[in-house]
């Protein structure tokens, strides 16, 4: 029988420790960041030791969060991890499948009827004490309108149920505009998903911008009459939570219409001062790996755009994120937009539409908030 030398025999063990070791010292000389621009999000602040936090549990957890957000190579350790998952037969197991054509797609919301039901009728309370012409429109998600680029193993995407199931319930008083049938003849002719994020293109904005026009008494212009600048090296929201990042880049499309000359912008968060523009893009943004805020900043709790030129007369947009790369096309319409995110709009809107003297309401907001969004308890 052959000896196993002791080098040998304690070799894994040997590089294991060494392993721990070479880890430990640099967790301890590399410097931390506040934020994961591959992930963007806020990483862990270093542990605060009180009695408090030791006896309820809550100190130990923030230990193991905050290495876990600062050990070093977390980036390589998390697409190797990811990859892992998908060659051993796992897509979609970070809730993001890899399908085809560079598309990062999430899995399919959970329905909740429960949940569905009481945002619809906190939504239909609001609208008959606001006692003004609404419409709603829910953005369907990735997965259902491009089934095509799913991968060959996935989950039922319920996006037609739970439409079906909102529409049903909505007071005759809240038009519902929906998104599913000129979507579903568009998908062969436009992008209009990003690849690397969840929300629509500035192209899927359009054609909804065009959807709602019956609805809300406009006539959309057609898409040659704007001048379209290109971006790349966009990675959105489903690329920094996939861990697959040999992931190709998206394009990032403004679509500009030359002939709104006379506009302004007045955005407003709690506890900061006002920030006035006369453009509804904000460049700035194009030089960070995330590009969608480029639309009117990202997300604040109100934002007023105002068109002197313009043929109609006051809109109050609800939205979510969907509605930033909306917004600019239906400036072309409204001398003034109320753009109101319900996450950071705690005051009643009943008033701003009494104040500001509303003409129409448009609900807009993607599948998944629509139906896990808790915020619609403030529609008052």
């Amino acid at each position: 029988m052959k000896r196993i030398t002791p080098l040998k025999k304690y070799a894994p063990a040997i590089v294991f420790c060494a392993f721990i070791a070479v880890m430990t010292m640099l967790f301890w000389a590399l410097p931390k960041q506040d934020f994961s621009p591959d992930e963007k999000r806020v990483l862990e602040s270093p542990p605060s030791f009180t009695l408090k936090s030791l006896s309820d549990g809550s100190f130990g957890k923030s230990v193991e969060n905050y290495l876990s957000d600062h050990f070093a190579g977390r980036k390589l350790f998390v697409g190797l991890n990811a990859y892992y998952n998908l060659f051993s037969g796992r897509n979609g197991a970070g809730d993001i499948y890899l399908g085809n054509d560079g598309y990062l797609i999430n899995q399919p919301v959970v329905f909740d009827q429960e949940k569905l039901q009481k945002n619809v009728d906190d939504i239909n309370a609001f609208v008959r004490s606001a006692n003004v012409p609404a419409v709603m429109a829910v953005v369907p998600s990735t997965g259902y309108v491009m089934e095509q680029s799913l991968p060959a193993v996935h989950k039922p995407y319920h996006d037609g149920e739970i439409l079906d199931a909102l529409s049903a319930s909505l007071d005759t008083s809240v038009q519902f505009v929906d998104f599913r049938s000129p979507f579903l003849k568009q998908r062969e002719q436009a992008q209009l998903y990003y690849k690397t994020d969840h929300h629509w293109t500035s192209e899927g904005a359009y054609w909804g911008y065009h959807t709602l026009g019956t609805a809300l008494g406009y006539m959309p212009g057609e898409p040659a009459q704007y001048q379209i600048e290109r971006y790349e090296g966009f990675y959105g929201t489903t690329y920094s939570h996939s861990g697959y990042w040999l992931t190709a880049p998206d394009t990032i499309e403004i679509w500009k219409n030359p002939s709104l000359t006379n506009l302004s912008v007045r955005i407003e968060e709690t506890g900061k001062p006002a920030q006035e523009s006369n453009s509804l893009f904000f460049p700035s943004h194009l030089e960070e790996t995330d590009k969608y805020p480029v639309f009117l900043d990202g997300n604040h709790g109100y934002t007023k755009i105002t068109n002197a030129d313009a043929p109609k007369g006051k809109l109050l947009l609800i939205k979510d994120s969907f509605g930033h790369c909306l917004a600019p096309f239906l400036a072309e319409q409204y001398k003034e937009i109320y753009m109101v995110d319900l996450r950071y709009y705690k005051t009643a809107l009943t008033r701003l539409i009494k104040e500001e003297e509303i003409d129409q309401i448009l609900i807009l907001y993607g599948l998944d908030n629509m139906v896990n969004d808790t915020n619609f308890m403030w529609l008052k």
